[in-house]
């Protein structure tokens, strides 16, 4: 673990308690109707391969200890919401999380970030439920975030966290179970280019994609619902993508972006892969 200031860098769990202990997406679900088995010591290597892309980087990376109970605690993108404000304060806004089975996952984020020193935020009950970074996505060009909604978040928590956060939220509803969180079919890339899988979308969605984006990139084949191409993580001009969507990464190369292929088998299997697996922290004066 990189020792560096909790506002850098990125928030990793350990998987050492990793594995498909229920269905609440389609990907966590066997051909025969069961549920997916991991194999613990192939997660582990592919976790450590994508610390390992983070630090030779040169990405600060902090690692929170998970609790055997809650498998899913290593997907951090879920919990929280965290930002700078505009007089530099740390804050995070606590996720509401839609499963019953990860609710108690947010209080291990929030004694880190109390640790850390950050400001603790939390949506009314009546907002309704709220799944952080998984549908909160931050346009790389605009002052404005991209929401997404229809699964995991309600539309009326969209309206709070642009209340709370004093940004526009544009709110994308999901429309198929696949692409369940908004990180599994759209990924900013730059400020005027994404990755996107559009069946994903209702129309109005698409249209407000497209007005925000010059350049739409879609996955090739398959790698947009089964690769999860998509949920990749651009970090200093490199992709940190899934190795499932090769034809994706040869497309980023094409237009700029350096990929770096990562196995992340055993967490697809959960329904995540490289972005799901980490929290990108607001960094100094972001």
């Amino acid at each position: 673990m990189t020792t560096m200031t909790p506002d850098e860098g990125v928030l990793l769990c350990a998987p050492d308690h990793f594995r498909v202990a229920y269905a609440i997406n389609p990907h966590m679900r066997a051909a025969d109707g069961g549920i997916n088995v991991v194999d613990p010591s192939i997660a582990r290597e592919q976790w450590k391969a994508l610390r390992d892309a983070y630090t030779g980087l040169g990405v600060a990376t902090h690692v929170l200890d998970p609790d055997p109970d809650l498998p899913d605690m290593v997907f951090c993108a879920n919990q929280s919401f965290p930002w700078r404000d505009d007089s530099g304060r740390l804050r995070v806004l606590l996720s509401s999380m839609a499963s019953a089975e990860r609710r108690p996952e947010v209080a291990h984020f929030e004694r880190w970030y109390r640790a850390g020193g950050y400001e603790i935020h939390r949506l009314p009950e009546s907002a309704g439920v709220l799944e952080g970074m998984g549908d909160l996505l931050p346009h790389p060009g605009r002052r404005a975030i991209l929401g997404g909604w229809g699964f995991r978040t309600s539309e009326a928590a969209l309206a709070e966290v642009a209340a709370m956060v004093e940004r526009p939220v544009v709110p994308l509803r999901l429309v198929d179970p696949r692409w369940y969180h908004l990180d599994t079919c759209l990924a900013p890339l730059d400020p005027s280019s994404a990755l996107w899988c559009p069946d994903a979308f209702d129309a109005d969605a698409r249209a407000a994609i497209e007005d925000l984006f010059d350049d739409l990139l879609e996955p090739p084949g398959d790698e947009g619902a089964i690769g999860f191409a998509c949920n990749l993580h651009v970090v200093r001009g490199r992709a940190l993508i899934d190795a499932a969507a090769p034809r994706t990464a040869e497309l980023l190369r094409s237009r700029g972006f350096d990929p770096i292929p990562l196995a992340m088998s055993e967490f697809r299997k959960s329904g995540g892969s490289v972005f799901c697996l980490k929290m990108e922290l607001p960094g100094r004066g972001a």
